[in-house]
């Protein structure tokens, strides 16, 4: 499956964001950001997110997020050796332990929900387990941040080998993708413990140099390689892989990167990173970055801002 805005159902994509929810959106980012976002004339990436949750309705979206369809579609473009191995899925967690250690438990349908295994654990380990799984399932993720595209993913658990075989978590690597150009890469680090991230160019270039000097990964231009193929020709999606060993594996897809909420290390990434954005939508034909007054030009129920 090659992902392309050729992919979406057009007639399912339209301009269906509430005015409940953009007054909510709002509100949520003027907390964070301390401004308002322009949901008329978007120009940073963080309000571009935000015009994504309210508008985006592509089922493509969903395909996406699913962990377990995100990495079948990974497998298949660029191969079985990019994959971490899914060593048990299902919706509940049986009575005992159905997979090898070290292990991670995980959430198909949402984003920081996991358990790690490294040893064998005692009974009442393996109930904490259990019952954040039933928990997870209870819940439906993304709605208190309107992130559309979770609602529909099915619900569900599965395990992988935990990577390294013991804590700390391996270094996450988020390549961002416009218009199918890895531009930039997300560095995450302390997983688990003190997590920070760090954003360098696709050179390896600190863009706001910080304290912790991570090392370029042996295996970065086939990971930007393997991100651009994923990526297609998406307006816009984050693409991300772990190192071990050398070899490059895939982690996951991103639509909402800290759902447009967390704030850059300076306010020029914010503008810049709404500027790539915006270009490839026009190099897609879109009018969404033309002018102001584009949007008083576009078809009822066309949104520019699809994915």
């Amino acid at each position: 499956m090659k992902l392309s805005r050729a992919s979406e159902d057009p007639a399912k994509v339209g301009n269906v964001g509430s005015s409940r929810a953009a007054h909510r959106i709002a509100l949520l980012y003027a907390l964070r950001h301390r401004r308002l976002p322009d949901l008329l004339n978007p120009t940073r990436f963080t309000e571009l997110v935000q015009l994504r949750k309210l508008n985006d309705r592509s089922p493509l979206q969903t395909t996406l997020l699913d962990k377990l369809e995100a990495k079948r579609l990974a497998s298949k473009q660029l191969g079985a050796n990019w994959i971490i191995p899914t060593l048990w899925q299902g919706q509940m967690l049986p009575r005992f332990i159905p997979f090898a250690l070290p292990s991670i438990v995980k959430a198909r349908h949402g984003c920081n929900q996991y358990q790690i295994l490294e040893t064998f654990p005692d009974c009442e380990r393996w109930k904490q387990v259990k019952r954040a799984a039933r928990r997870w399932q209870r819940r439906e993720y993304g709605r208190w941040l309107d992130e559309w595209a979770y609602r529909n993913v099915p619900r569900g658990v599965f395990a992988e080998p935990l990577l390294g075989g013991a804590r700390p978590l391996p270094i996450d690597y988020k390549i961002y993708v416009f218009g199918g150009a890895a531009t930039h890469v997300q560095v995450h680090l302390g997983r688990g413990v003190r997590h920070r991230w760090i954003l360098h160019d696709r050179n390896w270039r600190q863009l706001v140099p910080a304290a912790d000097r991570p090392s370029r990964p042996s295996s970065l231009g086939a990971m930007l390689q393997a991100a651009e193929t994923l990526a297609g020709n998406l307006a816009f999606v984050r693409v991300d892989f772990y190192e071990i060993d050398c070899q490059p594996l895939f982690g996951e897809f991103c639509l909402y990167p800290g759902s447009g909420l967390d704030p850059f290390a300076a306010d020029w990434i914010d503008v810049e990173l709404g500027r790539l954005w915006k270009d490839a939508l026009e190099r897609s034909g879109s009018p969404a970055a033309s002018s102001p007054d584009a949007k008083h030009a576009r078809p009822t129920g066309y949104d520019p801002f699809q994915i």
